[in-house]
C-alpha cells in the first residue's frame, strides 16, 4: 500500500490477522501461556483461557498449538462459528479431524469412532489435544456434551485434553454446569496491556514490519493507549487508521491529532 511506503514499511504492521510473526510476548500473555502449556504437557483434562475481546486469545492459542511437538501431541484447533455450535456438529468436525472417514450419525457410535482414533494416537505414544476457540458461543448443554470427551480413557489414562478459549461469559456458562466446572484443571485469563507494555507492543509491531520506531512518538503511543484500552486488536485498528491520517497530512510520524481523528471516526 502506498501510504505504508511513506513510513518505510514493507508490510502492514497493524493487521489484525493471527500472524505469529507479530506475536508479542507480554507479561499479560506469557503467564497464561505457561499455565496452559504446563496443563497440556501434564495431560490435564480441561484448561480454560478467557479474556475480553481483542486481548489476543486467538493468537496465543495458535502460538500454543505451534509449540506442541508433533512427535508428542496430536493437537487440533477448532474455531467455533455462530449457528454451528450444536454438539453433534462439533463432534462430527472433530471426528473428521482425527481421521474418521465415515462419521456415524448415532452419538454413541460416533464417540466410539473417535475413541478408536484417539486410542491409536495413544498407542503411538502421543497425547491428543482439542482446542476450541470462541467457546463462549456454546450454551450450557453443548459444553456438557463436548465435555463428555473427557470421559474417554485408555488403559486408565485420559485420551484427550480440552482447551476452551473465549470471552469472560464462558466462565459463567462453565460454572453453571457442575459436571464441567468441577473438572477444570487450569483456569487463566489474559488481561489488557498496561501503558508500558502497550508502548513496547506498538514498537514491536513496527520493527516486525521493518519500520522505524520513531514513526510512533511517545505522545502518539500514549494517545493510542488512551483510546485503545490496552487491547491489541483495537490498538492495531487505531494505529492503522492513524497512520493513514498522517499520510493524508503528508507527515512521516504519527501525531496525537491523527490518533484522535481515527478514534473519532471509529466511534
Amino acid at each position: 500500500m502506498e501510504h505504508l511506503h511513506q513510513f518505510g514499511l514493507r508490510q502492514d504492521p497493524f493487521q489484525n490477522e493471527p500472524d505469529l510473526r507479530f506475536y508479542f510476548d507480554s507479561v499479560s500473555h506469557s503467564a497464561p501461556q505457561r499455565r496452559i502449556d504446563r496443563g497440556l504437557r501434564q495431560s490435564k483434562g480441561l484448561c480454560v483461557l478467557t479474556g475480553e475481546g481483542g486481548t489476543g486469545k486467538t493468537l496465543l492459542t495458535r502460538r500454543l498449538l505451534e509449540s506442541l511437538e508433533e512427535e508428542v501431541f496430536d493437537a487440533q484447533l477448532m474455531l467455533m462459528m455462530p449457528g454451528a455450535t450444536a454438539p453433534t456438529t462439533v463432534l462430527n468436525r472433530y471426528a473428521r479431524m482425527v481421521g474418521v472417514e465415515d462419521a456415524n450419525s448415532d452419538r454413541q457410535a460416533l464417540l466410539a469412532q473417535i475413541y478408536e482414533q484417539l486410542a491409536m494416537v495413544r498407542e503411538e505414544g502421543r497425547h491428543s489435544v482439542l482446542m476450541l476457540d470462541d467457546a463462549h458461543l456454546f450454551d450450557r448443554e453443548a459444553l456438557a456434551e463436548i465435555g463428555s470427551l473427557l470421559n474417554l480413557e485408555y488403559e486408565d489414562r485420559r485420551l484427550v485434553s480440552l482447551m476452551l478459549v473465549g470471552l469472560p461469559e464462558l466462565e459463567t456458562t462453565i460454572n453453571d454446569e457442575p459436571s464441567l466446572g468441577q473438572r477444570i484443571d487450569v483456569r487463566t485469563r489474559i488481561e489488557s496491556l498496561d501503558e508500558q507494555n502497550t508502548m513496547k507492543y506498538l514498537q514491536h509491531r513496527l520493527v516486525c514490519a521493518e519500520g522505524d520506531a520513531s514513526t510512533l512518538p511517545p505522545d502518539a503511543m500514549m494517545s493510542l493507549y488512551k483510546y485503545g484500552q490496552g487491547r491489541p486488536r483495537l490498538l492495531n485498528t487505531l494505529a492503522d487508521n492513524a497512520l493513514y491520517e498522517a499520510y493524508l497530512a503528508g507527515r512521516t510520524e504519527l501525531g496525537c491529532q491523527d490518533v484522535e481523528r481515527a478514534a473519532a471516526d471509529l466511534g
